[in-house]
Protein backbone atom coordinates (compact mmCIF):
# COMPACT_ATOMS: atom_id res chain seq x y z
CA UNK A 1 0.00 0.00 0.00
CA UNK A 2 1.65 3.18 -1.10
CA UNK A 3 1.53 6.52 -2.83
CA UNK A 4 4.69 7.32 -4.74
CA UNK A 5 5.40 10.70 -6.36
CA UNK A 6 8.02 11.25 -9.03
CA UNK A 7 8.20 14.73 -10.55
CA UNK A 8 4.73 15.53 -11.93
CA UNK A 9 3.43 11.96 -11.65
CA UNK A 10 1.95 9.99 -8.74
CA UNK A 11 1.08 6.33 -8.41
CA UNK A 12 -1.57 5.04 -5.98
CA UNK A 13 -1.14 1.32 -5.34
CA UNK A 14 -3.72 -0.49 -3.16
CA UNK A 15 -4.41 2.61 -1.04
CA UNK A 16 -7.27 5.07 -0.40
CA UNK A 17 -6.18 8.71 -0.32
CA UNK A 18 -6.63 12.03 -2.07
CA UNK A 19 -4.66 13.79 -4.74
CA UNK A 20 -2.92 15.89 -3.58
CA UNK A 21 -2.06 13.43 -0.84
CA UNK A 22 -3.79 13.95 2.53
CA UNK A 23 -2.16 14.42 5.94
CA UNK A 24 -3.23 13.52 9.45
CA UNK A 25 -4.44 16.26 11.79
CA UNK A 26 -5.01 16.70 15.52
CA UNK A 27 -8.34 16.43 17.36
CA UNK A 28 -11.97 15.79 16.51
CA UNK A 29 -14.47 17.93 14.60
CA UNK A 30 -18.22 18.54 14.75
CA UNK A 31 -20.88 20.53 12.92
CA UNK A 32 -24.20 21.91 14.13
CA UNK A 33 -27.13 23.24 12.15
CA UNK A 34 -24.62 25.08 9.91
CA UNK A 35 -22.61 22.30 8.28
CA UNK A 36 -20.05 24.81 6.96
CA UNK A 37 -19.08 25.89 10.51
CA UNK A 38 -16.62 23.41 12.01
CA UNK A 39 -16.06 23.21 15.76
CA UNK A 40 -12.91 21.44 16.87
CA UNK A 41 -11.94 19.72 20.09
CA UNK A 42 -8.19 19.47 20.80
CA UNK A 43 -7.62 20.76 17.25
CA UNK A 44 -4.80 23.00 16.01
CA UNK A 45 -6.49 24.71 13.05
CA UNK A 46 -4.21 27.78 13.19
CA UNK A 47 -1.07 25.64 13.10
CA UNK A 48 -2.11 22.70 10.90
CA UNK A 49 -4.36 24.37 8.30
CA UNK A 50 -4.35 27.39 6.01
CA UNK A 51 -7.15 29.18 4.19
CA UNK A 52 -7.45 27.39 0.83
CA UNK A 53 -6.62 23.95 2.26
CA UNK A 54 -9.30 21.27 2.16
CA UNK A 55 -10.96 19.13 4.82
CA UNK A 56 -11.51 15.48 3.79
CA UNK A 57 -14.38 13.86 5.71
CA UNK A 58 -13.02 10.32 5.33
CA UNK A 59 -16.17 8.64 6.67
CA UNK A 60 -18.38 10.24 3.99
CA UNK A 61 -15.74 10.81 1.27
CA UNK A 62 -16.35 14.53 0.95
CA UNK A 63 -13.70 17.20 0.31
CA UNK A 64 -14.51 20.86 1.06
CA UNK A 65 -12.26 23.93 0.95
CA UNK A 66 -11.49 26.03 4.04
CA UNK A 67 -12.77 29.63 3.73
CA UNK A 68 -11.64 31.12 7.07
CA UNK A 69 -9.91 29.96 10.24
CA UNK A 70 -11.22 31.81 13.29
CA UNK A 71 -9.23 30.01 16.01
CA UNK A 72 -7.60 26.68 16.82
CA UNK A 73 -11.10 25.29 17.41
CA UNK A 74 -13.30 27.03 14.80
CA UNK A 75 -13.21 27.31 11.01
CA UNK A 76 -15.63 27.99 8.17
CA UNK A 77 -15.81 26.00 4.93
CA UNK A 78 -16.65 27.40 1.47
CA UNK A 79 -19.73 25.18 1.31
CA UNK A 80 -21.69 23.00 3.70
CA UNK A 81 -20.85 19.36 4.20
CA UNK A 82 -23.59 16.93 3.20
CA UNK A 83 -23.58 15.17 6.57
CA UNK A 84 -23.58 16.34 10.18
CA UNK A 85 -20.36 15.50 12.03
CA UNK A 86 -20.32 14.73 15.76
CA UNK A 87 -16.92 14.54 17.41
CA UNK A 88 -15.37 12.60 14.56
CA UNK A 89 -11.68 11.87 14.17
CA UNK A 90 -12.41 10.65 10.61
CA UNK A 91 -10.96 13.70 8.90
CA UNK A 92 -7.74 14.69 7.21
CA UNK A 93 -6.17 17.76 5.67
CA UNK A 94 -5.50 18.12 1.96
CA UNK A 95 -3.12 20.98 1.19
CA UNK A 96 -4.60 23.50 -1.23
CA UNK A 97 -1.80 23.08 -3.78
CA UNK A 98 -2.51 25.12 -6.89
CA UNK A 99 -2.92 22.66 -9.78
CA UNK A 100 -4.60 23.82 -12.97
CA UNK A 101 -4.83 20.31 -14.40
CA UNK A 102 -5.00 16.79 -12.96
CA UNK A 103 -5.15 13.71 -15.20
CA UNK A 104 -5.74 10.18 -13.96
CA UNK A 105 -5.57 6.73 -15.56
CA UNK A 106 -6.82 3.40 -14.16
CA UNK A 107 -4.10 0.80 -14.67
CA UNK A 108 -5.76 -2.37 -13.42
CA UNK A 109 -7.51 -5.43 -14.75
CA UNK A 110 -10.92 -4.66 -13.24
CA UNK A 111 -11.15 -0.95 -12.34
CA UNK A 112 -10.90 1.27 -9.26
CA UNK A 113 -12.85 4.13 -7.58
CA UNK A 114 -12.38 7.83 -8.36
CA UNK A 115 -14.50 10.22 -6.24
CA UNK A 116 -16.77 7.34 -5.22
CA UNK A 117 -17.47 6.04 -8.72
CA UNK A 118 -16.15 2.72 -10.00
CA UNK A 119 -14.21 3.35 -13.20
CA UNK A 120 -13.21 0.52 -15.57
CA UNK A 121 -9.67 -0.53 -16.46
CA UNK A 122 -8.12 1.93 -18.87
CA UNK A 123 -10.52 4.75 -17.94
CA UNK A 124 -8.97 8.20 -17.79
CA UNK A 125 -9.93 11.85 -17.44
CA UNK A 126 -8.39 15.29 -17.21
CA UNK A 127 -9.79 17.80 -14.75
CA UNK A 128 -9.08 21.44 -15.54
CA UNK A 129 -10.34 24.75 -14.33
CA UNK A 130 -12.51 26.06 -17.14
CA UNK A 131 -13.67 29.37 -15.72
CA UNK A 132 -12.64 32.96 -16.29
CA UNK A 133 -9.08 32.89 -17.73
CA UNK A 134 -8.22 36.04 -15.75
CA UNK A 135 -9.18 34.49 -12.40
CA UNK A 136 -7.06 31.54 -11.35
CA UNK A 137 -8.91 28.78 -9.49
CA UNK A 138 -7.25 25.44 -8.70
CA UNK A 139 -8.71 22.03 -9.46
CA UNK A 140 -10.45 20.45 -6.45
CA UNK A 141 -8.68 17.39 -4.95
CA UNK A 142 -9.91 13.96 -6.01
CA UNK A 143 -10.43 10.87 -3.84
CA UNK A 144 -8.63 7.81 -5.19
CA UNK A 145 -9.51 4.36 -3.86
CA UNK A 146 -7.25 1.76 -5.42
CA UNK A 147 -8.15 -0.81 -2.71
CA UNK A 148 -11.30 -1.89 -4.59
CA UNK A 149 -9.33 -4.35 -6.70
CA UNK A 150 -5.92 -3.72 -5.14
CA UNK A 151 -4.33 -2.29 -8.24
CA UNK A 152 -2.95 1.04 -9.52
CA UNK A 153 -4.20 4.53 -10.37
CA UNK A 154 -1.70 6.83 -12.05
CA UNK A 155 -2.00 10.63 -11.77
CA UNK A 156 -0.25 13.40 -13.73
CA UNK A 157 -0.46 17.03 -12.67
CA UNK A 158 0.72 20.57 -13.33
Amino acid sequence: MAVSINGSNAKYENVKDTFPQSASVTGTISTGSRKDLIAGSSTLFLTELQVGDYIWDTANDEVVRVRTINSDTELVLEEELSNTLSGTSNWKKVTGIQYQSISWLINSTSGENIDGQLKPDGASATLQYGGDPYRYRPVKPIIIDSTVNGETVEVSFF
